[in-house]
C-alpha cells in the first residue's frame, strides 16, 4: 500500500481526489500530504515590474500594489494577486498564455482597449491585443460567451462569423442591424444575469 494512503486512510484512491489538505493520484508511485491555500500569477519581466505593475493598477479599478522587494513587485487586481519579477531578458510572454477580461458594456471595452494598447501594444484579431509589456489579453463583451455557445446554430454561426474579422469587439456589430432591439430581446430570451456595471473580472486562458 502507498505509504502516504497508510498514513492517511481516508484518502480515496481515486485519481485527483482531495480530502482533509491530502491528495491522492492512484497509480502514481507517490503521494503525498498537501496544503494548498490558492495560486499566484508570477510574470516575468526583464526590469520593468514595477513599471508594469503600477500600469495594471492604474488601468483596472478597485487594484493595488500589495508590497515590493528588489526584484518583485506584489499586486492584486480584482482581489487576485500577482507577482510581477524583474528576472533579466531570459523569457519574454508570448499569447499562448493570455488573461480573458469580461467587460459588460461598450464603454468599458473601448477604454480597456484604448489603455492597453496605448504607448506600444499592439491589436490582435478577435478581441485579443498585447500591452507594451507584451502581456496578452482578450477584452470580451460578457454577452459574446453566451452567443458563441447558443444551442441555436445560426445565432452561434452568425456570431463567430461577425466576431472573426473584429480587432476590438464592437457588441452592436455582434447583432447586425437593429442591434439596439436584438440586444434587448437577446438577453430576455437568455435570462441573462443582470450586468453588473461596477466590474469587469479576469480569467486566465492558457
Amino acid at each position: 500500500m502507498n505509504p502516504a494512503r497508510q498514513m492517511n486512510p481516508a484518502l480515496t484512491g481515486q485519481r485527483g481526489s482531495f480530502d482533509g489538505g491530502a491528495w491522492s493520484d492512484m497509480g502514481a508511485p507517490y503521494s503525498w500530504p498537501v496544503a494548498i491555500e490558492g495560486l499566484t500569477t508570477c510574470l516575468w519581466f526583464d526590469d520593468q515590474a514595477v513599471e508594469a505593475a503600477q500600469f495594471y493598477v492604474d488601468t483596472f479599478p478597485g487594484s493595488r500594489i500589495l508590497s515590493t522587494s528588489p526584484i518583485t513587485v506584489e499586486f492584486e487586481l480584482f482581489g487576485q494577486v500577482f507577482l510581477a519579477l524583474n528576472g533579466g531578458p531570459v523569457y519574454t510572454h508570448s499569447p499562448a498564455t493570455s488573461f480573458q477580461v469580461f467587460c459588460e458594456t461598450q464603454e468599458e471595452i473601448d477604454a480597456l482597449w484604448a489603455a492597453l494598447t496605448s504607448d506600444g501594444g499592439q491589436e490582435l484579431q478577435c478581441g485579443w491585443c498585447t500591452d507594451r509589456f507584451g502581456v496578452s489579453w482578450q477584452v470580451i463583451p460578457r454577452v459574446l460567451p453566451q452567443m458563441l455557445s447558443s444551442p441555436d446554430s445560426e445565432v452561434s454561426g452568425r456570431a463567430m462569423e461577425r466576431m472573426m474579422p473584429m480587432r476590438k469587439i464592437v457588441i452592436a456589430n455582434l447583432f447586425g442591424y437593429g442591434c439596439a432591439v436584438n440586444i434587448i430581446l437577446w438577453i430576455a430570451d437568455r435570462n441573462s444575469t443582470r450586468l453588473n456595471s461596477s466590474h469587469a473580472n479576469i480569467s486566465y486562458a492558457v
